[in-house]
């Protein structure tokens, strides 16, 4: 199951789940985590702190639109690429800016 997939699932039944540092914190009623529930939890921690520190599509749109301004670069191409590279470090608005310019430059960003 994809991480956006589990974290819509955990939503739904009204646990919320956000990123601390290194920490995840876990908000649900009580008796709303199954065992199997904290047992996915803890083994896709990794993914599940990366997927909640990075900023949403529409977030990175707005990133991306200044960004692009004036290059041959789809803004909304470059928001999706930057949401499947699922690497925070890449959505500030420099790293975002040099993505644009190497599209432009290259004719694409990199598969």
């Amino acid at each position: 199951m994809r991480i956006e997939q589990m974290l819509s699932d955990l939503s739904a039944r009204g646990i919320g789940i956000e990123a601390d540092g290194e920490r995840l914190l876990i908000h649900a009623p009580a008796r709303a985590l199954t065992d199997q529930d904290r047992a996915e939890l803890r083994h896709r921690k990794r993914e599940l702190l990366t997927a909640l520190r990075m900023p949403s599509k529409s977030e990175l749109l707005r990133i991306c639109r200044p960004a692009t301004a004036g290059l041959p670069v789809d803004p909304v191409h470059l928001a999706a690429w930057l949401v499947r590279q699922r690497d925070p470090q890449w959505c500030h608005p420099e790293a975002v800016k040099r993505w644009a310019r190497y599209a432009a430059e290259q004719g694409s960003l990199p598969a």
